[in-house]
């Protein structure tokens, strides 16, 4: 994140998880929902977690994170520290809550271990990542 453009060839080959999300600050630029559409059904085809973040604008919280009604939280199993794998939810038993997404996944990158992994896509207009 941000989804900066359309990602219609991403190769999801050894991803867990994908968080996508919108630009937010003063000089956000706009994402289009049939951008986080299109990553929402790449993951589900893949069998890849899906988290959808935000939709940016002026605001991190400015544009909601509802994609077509609902909310997409989807998250990779966990490696706890003794090496069994147990759901993203042993997470929230460390006072992270649903409504803050942005804790949330600062305490997942700070947990996932084992063969998950974490991917941060900024795609720029350009082409690179």
């Amino acid at each position: 994140e941000p989804l900066l453009e359309a990602l219609p060839a991403l190769d999801l080959t050894g991803t867990h998880w994908l968080i996508a999300g919108g630009e937010s600050g003063h000089h956000a630029r706009p994402m289009q929902p049939d951008w986080v559409r299109e990553l929402r059904d790449q993951c589900e085809a893949s069998g890849v977690a899906f988290f959808f973040k935000q939709w940016g604008g002026r605001t991190p919280k400015a544009g909601g994170r509802l994609l077509d009604g609902r909310t997409h939280d989807d998250m990779p199993p966990l490696a706890s520290p003794n090496g069994d794998y147990d759901s993203a939810s042993a997470v929230l038993t460390r006072g992270e809550t649903a409504a803050d997404p942005e804790s949330m996944e600062r305490s997942l990158l700070q947990c996932v271990q084992g063969p998950s992994v974490v991917m941060g896509i900024t795609a720029m207009p350009s082409g690179r990542w």
